[in-house]
């Protein structure tokens, strides 16, 4: 695999990965995703290829492919690592179950006490 397909393949998987989380939809055609990755759909279609014998996509209909749990869990791993800088919680928010809230309470919580980037 070449650089650049292996690149394409981290891209491959985040899209993905983000269109099912958003449900727009669990599949998608090589067509459809070199709108959104900068690449040819034969080339993305060549990395899907690729893509299914790693186990991280299955084919779906003629042209179709969707994430296998492996593949998903790869897609949002990288997803995640490549947007941490924009998605953590804000200073002081936390969601309802958060456990540090549950077992320490909010005044010794890691997210409470979290200083933002910019200090």
């Amino acid at each position: 695999m070449t650089l650049e397909e292996l690149r394409l393949r981290d891209e491959i998987l985040q899209v993905l990965y983000w269109l099912k989380g958003e449900n727009l939809g669990e599949t998608a055609t090589a067509q459809q995703v070199s709108v959104l990755v900068g690449a040819g759909p034969e080339q993305i279609g060549k990395v899907f290829e690729m893509m299914k014998l790693e186990g991280l996509l299955i084919g779906i209909g003629e042209a179709a492919v969707q994430l296998t749990e492996l593949g998903h869990k790869e897609g949002g791993r990288r997803f995640n690592d490549a947007f941490a800088d924009l998605t953590h919680s804000a200073h002081g928010a936390c969601g309802p179950d958060c456990e540090d809230c549950m077992i320490n309470g909010p005044e010794n919580c890691r997210h409470h006490n979290r200083k933002p980037d910019w200090m």
